[in-house]
């Protein structure tokens, strides 16, 4: 019996192509709970015929807000994922079978719990993308894609992140965050009897 511990999005992504991405299961934008835990699973393809990422060094997942400025601006949330937990094993079958994947983004419902604008749903933005194991490093666009998050009307979600350019936030409404550049993790920032102190990683 499968146990569902968070919203399982499965992303198969033709790099031959350049209309938007869809979700498998549904054939069409994926649809998430704000302040959900979501886990995104993406298959790099070439028509029809998986694509070996050995020469990947890593792979990056960012959402952003779907207009002009969002989508060429900094990332609401992200996720690079490197070489050592990327899946080259993957093949035909359990692909199909939905047991393994060649990335997996995993997003807190702290990162998903976007700003709605006061509406009951808003599209967002995603783009995956590569960077090569080569010297020099080549950058590889695999593809984008829409994300719809409705609000589901739940009490207890995390409160809304604001003021978020991919260095900074404001958690809470009063909580400063610094992101580190190498872990891609949030860290407090905290002033206590006039020492600076750092609190502990965050997704």
């Amino acid at each position: 019996m499968a146990l569902l511990t968070r919203q399982r999005l499965r992303i198969g992504v033709d790099t031959a192509r350049f209309e938007q991405v869809k979700e498998v299961r549904t054939a069409a934008a994926p649809v998430l709970w704000r302040g959900n835990d979501v886990a995104f699973e993406v298959g790099l393809f070439r028509g029809a015929e998986l694509l070996g990422i050995s020469n990947f060094a890593s792979m990056t997942m960012e959402i952003k807000a779907n207009d002009a400025a969002g989508i060429t601006g900094v990332p609401l949330a992200s996720r690079t994922i490197p070489a050592g937990n990327l899946d080259g094993t993957l093949d035909a079958a359990s692909w199909a079978d939905e047991s393994q994947q060649h990335a997996l983004f995993a997003f807190s419902g702290a990162e998903t719990a976007f700003d709605l604008g006061g509406e009951l749903e808003k599209v967002f933005y995603f783009a995956l993308f590569g960077l090569t194991t080569d010297v020099p490093v080549r950058r590889v666009m695999f593809g984008f894609g829409l994300l719809k998050v409705k609000e589901s009307g739940a009490t207890g979600l995390p409160p809304v992140v604001a003021e978020n350019n991919g260095t900074f936030r404001l958690k809470n409404g009063n909580e400063f965050q610094l992101r580190d550049q190498a872990t891609n993790e949030w860290r407090s920032l905290l002033i206590y009897e006039g020492v600076v102190q750092i609190g502990d990683p965050e997704s």
